[in-house]
C-alpha cells in the first residue's frame, strides 16, 4: 500500500495532468496574438493599483483611529494628573482629533484649565466642552 504522502503526490501529479490535458482542448477564442499580453497585463496593473488604493484608505482609517485612541489616552492620563480636577468626572471622547469633554467640574477656572490641557495635547484639533460647573 501508499503511504498518505505519496497518495497526495500522485494525485497532486494527476491533477497537474488533468489541468493540462483541459488546458489543450481549449479553442482560440480570439484573445491571441500581438497586444493580448499587454491587455492582461494592464488588467493585472489596474487591479493592483486599486487594490493598494483600498489599502492605502484602510490603513489612513486604522491611522486615525489609533491617533484618537492615543489622544483621548494622553488627554485622560493628563487630566488625572492634575490634582485640581478630578479626572473621574470627566468623559472625553476624540473623533478625527476632535477633543470632546463632558461631565461636571468644581468651578469654571478648573474648566477653563481642562479644555486647556486637552487642547495641548499632541493631535489634538480643536476641543469641544461640554463640563458643567457644578454648584
Amino acid at each position: 500500500m501508499f503511504s498518505d504522502r505519496t497518495r497526495w503526490r500522485m494525485l497532486g501529479a494527476m491533477l497537474a495532468i488533468a489541468t493540462g490535458i483541459a488546458g489543450c482542448s481549449k479553442k482560440n477564442d480570439g484573445e491571441s496574438g500581438p497586444g493580448t499580453l499587454e491587455k492582461v497585463g494592464k488588467k493585472v496593473d489596474d487591479a493592483a493599483e486599486n487594490a493598494g488604493k483600498k489599502l492605502d484608505d484602510a490603513a489612513k482609517k486604522t491611522g486615525e483611529y489609533v491617533s484618537d485612541s492615543a489622544i483621548t489616552a494622553q488627554v485622560k492620563t493628563a487630566l488625572a494628573l492634575n490634582k485640581e480636577i478630578d479626572a473621574t468626572a470627566i468623559s472625553v471622547t476624540t473623533t478625527d482629533g476632535v477633543v470632546t469633554l463632558t461631565g461636571t467640574v468644581a468651578n469654571t477656572r478648573i474648566k477653563t484649565e481642562a479644555a486647556f490641557i486637552a487642547g495641548s495635547i499632541r493631535g489634538a484639533k480643536r476641543v469641544v466642552s461640554n463640563l458643567e460647573v457644578r454648584p
